[in-house]
């Protein structure tokens, strides 16, 4: 893994940087889309890109994303891995290939060395989101994080919703983030295979702050922060599975990625 970010002048650990990753195919397919939507609602965003196996067309996209969108702050960093290392791992499901997994889990350690780098606030999101609001007045105060929780889940691995989560700069915030990679790490390094082991290690992370203290630290995500639907006013659209296929959320996401002249 390689980032070399030099943090934008002024940061402070209440600031808050967007970050999101992708492979060649879902970064064409999702970026533009993505970057018009944040600054349709969002004045000067700071915004994370990490790219894994990069492409010389994926270097380009992020130059035109500074030449379309001057106002975005926008850094990288990449990782490389090879699909014949993924392959000798346990078997995977159907349900989610290990290269997916992979990306799932690893997304969130990068995550981590950007926030030890920056001390910021961070916004871990998926790129296939829209947002749909303006996230500094949802993701600020003393909360140490943030995502959706659904304990009625008898899957371990649905507990915790991987798409959005905040994890603040204070001690606390960044601890929640440390604990979740502490055990992604771990999984990784074993190479066994368990379907979405990074929304697992998101809801371990949250069992571990102490029920006392949950309350004032953890702010559960709901329908008004994240909808599954586009329905409303919620904060960010989120079309899970084959929801991004659909005409609702291809009209929408087209219209954002046509901005300053987008051409596909």
């Amino acid at each position: 893994m390689q980032i070399d970010v030099s943090p934008p002048a002024g940061l402070h650990r209440t600031d808050v940087i967007v970050f999101t990753a992708a492979d060649s195919v879902y970064l064409g397919r999702f970026l533009m889309p993505f970057v018009g939507s944040l600054v349709a609602h969002n004045a000067e965003p700071r915004l994370h890109v990490h790219l894994y196996n990069p492409t010389a067309s994926d270097v380009a996209l992020l130059q035109r994303v500074r030449q379309q969108y001057p106002e975005v702050q926008l850094t990288s960093s990449h990782e490389t891995f090879s699909d014949d290392d993924l392959a000798r791992r346990a078997k995977a499901s159907p349900k989610q290939l290990w290269k997916s997994l992979y990306i799932c889990c690893s997304r969130f350690l990068a995550a981590r060395v950007l926030q030890q780098r920056t001390g910021a606030s961070l916004l871990i999101v998926d790129i296939d989101i829209l947002f749909n609001g303006n996230i500094e007045e949802r993701f600020s105060g003393d909360i140490a994080c943030a995502l959706m929780l659904r304990p009625q889940e008898s899957n371990l691995s649905k507990r915790a919703l991987g798409g959005v989560v905040f994890a603040s700069g204070s001690a606390a915030g960044q601890s929640f983030l440390a604990r979740a990679c502490d055990d992604i790490e771990r999984f990784l390094a074993a190479g066994f295979y368990w379907f979405a082991f990074d929304q697992y290690a998101l809801y371990r992370s949250v069992q571990r702050i102490r029920a006392s203290e949950r309350r004032n630290l953890v702010s559960l995500l709901t329908e008004h922060d994240v909808s599954f639907d586009f329905v409303g006013d919620a904060l960010i659209f989120y079309p899970k599975g084959a929801l991004k296929h659909e005409n609702e959320y291809s009209s929408l996401a087209g219209a954002y990625g046509e901005k300053r002249g987008e051409v596909s």
